[in-house]
């Protein structure tokens, strides 16, 4: 039922022949903060995948953000093929490339992520986007930075130069597709764990870096997707998450790590 209202929410199903995802664009092209170096990993970029042109508009987007262990990027199966089903449903879609270890840990992923909410909503009269229904869907690790710009999110400076940075990163939604939530065992997935933090994992570490944080006003609405079959992604860590959703418990700063 509640992925039915979703959907509901989103936009009327289309048979139209889909738009095919337009280039890499930088998220800073100016360079992004933080980085490394000049290289493709050292550059977040968002490709668009526009759905089909209809007489409504504007319309709601999503912001995709792939898994892998926040130690590569899934933009197939956790990319490409639900931009493709979110375009047939009219829906505007946005695959995020975000910076991920070995090179970059957390908060870079976090910055790259919050930073794509605030550029669709900066482009939202360039690719017919409703503002207001700007949401975000991550898979797996992306789950995790899904969980976490829903949570911890920027509200915007209006008086910054870049208009980007003049828009709020917080999603009006969030997907989160057998997402790691927790960062304590025995519900966490090792390998995520071993890479958000800036350095080695050390006792309390997981608790810095869980979600959700404490419940009030402002979060975004929450649909998660367990998988029974996956460590670290099971039915029972996602029990935890609903019980701190509606207990206003869990979760404490990111920012001290």
């Amino acid at each position: 039922m509640l992925l039915f209202l979703l959907l509901e929410v989103l936009a009327p199903g289309q048979n139209n022949p889909l738009n095919q995802g337009v280039g890499r664009l930088p998220l800073w092209p100016q360079g992004a903060p933080m980085a490394q170096g000049k290289d493709e990993s050292d550059t977040p970029t968002i490709t668009v995948w526009q759905a089909p042109t209809t007489g409504k508009s504007p319309r709601p987007a999503v912001v995709i953000c792939p898994g892998g262990g926040y130690g590569g990027l899934a933009t197939g199966h956790e990319g490409k093929d639900p931009a493709e089903f979110l375009t047939k449903l009219g829906v505007q879609a946005f695959i995020l490339r975000y910076r991920h270890a070995p090179k970059y840990k957390h908060p870079v992923p976090m910055g790259d992520c919050q930073r794509a909410v605030q550029w669709v909503r900066a482009h939202a009269m360039e690719y017919q986007v409703d503002p207001t229904k700007v949401g975000v869907w991550g898979f797996s690790a992306g789950g995790h930075l899904v969980s976490t710009v829903s949570t911890r999110f920027l509200t915007g400076n209006p008086t910054s130069q870049d208009p980007v940075e003049r828009q709020s990163s917080r999603p009006d939604f969030s997907i989160l597709c057998y997402p790691v939530i927790t960062m304590e065992p025995p519900h966490t997935h090792m390998g995520s764990r071993k890479k958000p933090p800036r350095r080695k994992p050390r006792p309390g570490v997981g608790q810095k870096i869980k979600q959700p944080p404490p419940g009030g006003q402002g979060n975004s609405t929450h649909l998660r997707f367990p998988h029974a079959g996956r460590s670290g992604c099971g039915v029972e860590k996602q029990r935890t998450l609903h019980r701190c959703l509606e207990t206003g418990r869990g979760g404490s700063r990111i920012s001290g790590l």
